[in-house]
């Protein structure tokens, strides 16, 4: 069953508690109040999001991570019950065919990727088993994901979880039962340093757990954060996402994704490539943020340069901070270098861009 079939069956729920939720183009929850209050949330509070469209697999068999170690980027094969670790799947040319998320339960572990490289993913994993044992499974109907984000969101989560939260790493994540509802909670960090915490349970706690974290939010700025309000804030923050910068026209490098690598394993697809790089500076591109004069765009918007791509704007939103336009733009560093401002041309109408950071 797709994200979009379980949505569907949560509709009475939702429209319950939510009387003004909306859903996007995309069939993802837009706003579940309105995208002003929810950025607010994001900003002041504790964001709750539901990211349970992401790809979700569970691998088996005793090869498991001894395959995944060898053909991403970090390093996997020591991970125990209750470990987890990010890690990069990349083409030869080191080019990202996705971003991953490896949870280990010891027997079996998860596979967390994006929804729109899930089956570029799976085709690319398939192209390498041999005669390895390992078994894919596809979990998205059977597991829910939320996300929680936001300023507050590490002591509100100590009411729920109390000391315990102490224990949580980068590296690991911790089990839950509350009301005899049972979860898993993991934190990541992004580059920049935003931090992100995973709730990981089976779907059909899904109405439960919304209803345990909203019983719970006390005097905190809680709610429920949809997909339009995320996305100023992820453009904000420059945190990449498919389909938009995570393609595979570009490598962990462009994209401030190296914490995700571990450069003293030994060999994994694209290592050569991405070492080079690292030790000789040949990065390209620069994962850049612009703010721009207006926004009549047909995204993705390229611009290229004797026939070489030097400019790729994927992600544009109006900032409430600024009540200006700001994107994502992926530049060619040759070609941007000592460079503050440029212009691009849409349908013979110049627009002014300057380049933030």
């Amino acid at each position: 069953m797709s994200y979009v079939n379980i949505l569907e069956s949560k509709k009475e729920f939702l429209t319950a508690n939510f009387p003004n939720f909306k859903l996007n183009q995309h069939q993802k929850v837009g706003f579940y109040t309105s995208v002003e209050e929810e950025y607010f949330i994001l900003q002041n509070g504790v964001g709750f999001r539901d990211i349970s469209y992401k790809s979700i697999y569970r691998l088996t068999g005793k090869d498991s991570l001894d395959f995944i170690h060898r053909i991403s980027t970090n390093s996997v094969i020591k991970l125990v019950a209750g470990e987890k670790v990010n890690t990069l799947f990349l083409n030869d040319k080191g080019k990202i065919i996705d971003r991953t998320l490896i949870l280990s339960f010891g027997e079996y572990y998860f596979l967390v990727g994006s929804e729109f490289h899930k089956q570029k993913l799976l085709r690319w994993i398939d192209r390498f088993i041999i005669n390895e044992d390992l078994q894919i499974i596809d979990q998205n109907s059977d597991y829910s994901i939320f996300e929680i984000i936001g300023p507050q969101s590490e002591s509100y989560l100590t009411m729920i979880c109390g000391n315990e939260l102490d224990k949580l790493t980068n590296n690991n994540f911790i089990s839950f039962s509350y009301d005899e509802v049972n979860f898993h909670l993991l934190k990541i960090t992004e580059s920049n340093g935003v931090k992100k915490y995973w709730i990981f349970s089976e779907s059909k706690n899904y109405e439960a757990i919304i209803k345990i974290f909203l019983s719970q939010k006390s005097v905190f700025d809680f709610g429920l954060v949809g997909n339009d309000a995320y996305e100023i804030f992820r453009i904000e923050n420059k945190i990449p996402k498919a389909p938009n910068e995570l393609i595979d026209e570009f490598n962990p490098h462009d994209l401030n994704l190296t914490h995700e690598i571990d450069f003293s394993k030994g060999c994994y697809i694209g290592q050569e490539v991405i070492a080079r790089q690292d030790t000789y500076d040949k990065v390209q591109f620069n994962l850049t943020q612009i703010m721009l004069e207006e926004n009549n765009l047909a995204l993705p918007y390229e611009v290229f340069q004797n026939e070489q791509l030097v400019c790729r704007i994927a992600s544009i939103i109006k900032s409430p901070k600024t009540d200006k336009y700001i994107g994502l733009a992926l530049l060619r560093k040759s070609h941007f270098n000592g460079i503050q401002n440029f212009i691009i041309d849409v349908n013979d109408r110049k627009i002014n861009c300057n380049i933030l950071n």
